[in-house]
């Protein structure tokens, strides 16, 4: 079954589930305490992260456009990009400060850098030439990268010592919940969302352990601020990310900003998008499948092919050019044909008006 079908029967699930989650999630908050004991909570914590999940894997298809600012000592590095998604399948474009182009297909992964490497990897595999990520994931991962996946990085699936607190009345438009858990990598997991739809998460810290003594070595910390007249929009305006040394609250490291445009949910993408074709590869560029650890082909402007191609023997598409290479050659030998026959015929008959007798 294709992505795109498993995308969507999984989409007409998840609305009834969320609300059920919800109501469940108020009637337990409602006979606890207004702090919760954490050693009850572990299935509230869990039905609190189901329905994040829930949501995200709903989502509809939308661009969003925005800039990253990594700060250096002298200054700051900036990138523009542009995300398309749809249907599990997503597209990140950066311009800056070269064009590179990242697709997941919803199986495997393909990469421009913008210079000349095209190649294919497997799912869950980090491409270190673009910024790439699951978009649905923005606001609880750790950064952009594509091995990063919305089941990575909401981590319930695989574990443990889950726990949350409800801070505030229940039902109340500010409140907002910590939901703790251990990942399957000994790591500390803390979200700070909205307990209702559409589960906004404000605030995500991964704490990595020493695998000596398991004390907090140094935290990822992912914080959010949201769109202020739309509450219903669950992509965030600008999100900052740190990493803190140790229990250091005060000394920052590796600080990024990102800030977002409002994403674009009225569109649509076609399906050549989340093909070889949408990455945009310029004429002769060889492709390689690493994991076959093969080259597969050359890029001719159209298709995949086994040799270098040679310009102006293969049909090139060109913006506002409706006919081949080829076809055009040809009509232009007809018409070349034509005004030699004409030529001729004239000649014949001036030669023979010319003739004594």
């Amino acid at each position: 079954m294709q992505v795109g079908v498993r995308v969507k029967m999984f989409k007409m699930l998840c609305a009834t589930e969320v609300v059920g989650v919800w109501l469940l999630f108020c009637a337990t908050v409602n006979a606890a305490s207004t702090v919760m004991d954490v050693n009850d909570t572990s299935t509230q914590a869990m039905a609190i992260l189901r329905s994040l999940e829930n949501t995200r894997m709903s989502a509809s298809s939308f661009r969003l456009k925005g800039v990253i600012s990594r700060f250096i000592p002298n200054g700051s590095l900036e990138s523009k990009f542009t995300i398309e998604y749809q249907d599990g399948q997503y597209r990140v474009l950066t311009s800056s400060p070269q064009n590179a182009i990242v697709i997941f297909d919803g199986e495997k992964l393909l990469s421009y850098d913008g210079n000349d490497s095209a190649v294919i990897n497997s799912a869950g595999t980090r491409v270190t030439t673009s910024i790439a990520c699951d978009p649905r994931s923005i606001g609880f991962s750790t950064g952009f990268y594509s091995d990063l996946t919305l089941e990575e990085n909401i981590a319930y699936h695989s574990g443990n010592n889950l726990s949350l607190i409800a801070k505030g009345n229940p039902g109340d438009s500010g409140q907002l919940v910590v939901v703790k858990l251990t990942d399957r990598f000994s790591q500390e997991i803390t979200f700070v969302a909205e307990p209702r739809m559409p589960f906004r998460v404000h605030k995500y810290v991964k704490g990595i352990p020493d695998e000596e003594d398991g004390s907090i070595l140094y935290r990822y910390v992912t914080e959010s601020e949201f769109w202020p007249d739309n509450q219903d929009e669950w992509l965030p305006q600008k999100i900052k990310m740190y990493t803190l040394y140790g229990n250091d609250s005060v000394k920052k490291i590796d600080e990024i900003t990102v800030a977002f445009d409002r994403p674009d949910r009225n569109v649509h993408f076609d399906g050549d998008s989340w093909t070889v074709k949408g990455l945009g590869l310029p004429f002769g560029q060889a492709v390689a499948d690493l994991r076959i650890k093969e080259r597969i082909g050359y890029w001719d402007g159209l298709k995949l092919t086994p040799n270098v191609p040679v310009k102006g023997m293969q049909p090139i598409a060109q913006p506002g050019r409706t006919k081949p290479f080829r076809v055009v050659f040809w009509i232009n030998i007809a018409v070349m044909g034509a005004v030699l026959f004409v030529l001729v015929f004239r000649w014949t008959v001036l030669r023979g008006s010319h003739r004594p007798g």
